[in-house]
């Protein structure tokens, strides 16, 4: 029976984290450039911006996204019901 409770406890405390992370903490650091921003050859005389984050270091976490995409889905839903009702 305890088994079962620290299972489901874990099962709901891990999404749980995950999203408060992902509101709290929306990027990540760039794992192609490794946070900062660009790129250089291997004498370091030259620099490019990273092609990957677009010279920022940082990328948008994969939750995070899927939370924009549904805060603009129900801001859309809301100004059509909006005009709808007008």
């Amino acid at each position: 029976m305890r088994e079962v409770v620290l299972w489901a406890l874990a099962i709901v405390a891990g999404p749980t984290y995950y999203v408060l992370s992902c509101a709290f903490f929306p990027f990540r650091n760039c794992g192609h450039c490794k946070a900062r921003g660009r790129f250089s050859r291997k004498d370091g005389k030259v620099h490019r911006p990273c092609w990957w984050c677009g010279g920022r270091g940082m990328k948008l976490r994969y939750g995070r996204r899927v939370w924009n995409y549904f805060a603009k889905a129900r801001k859309k839903a809301k100004r059509r019901a909006a005009a709808a009702a007008s």
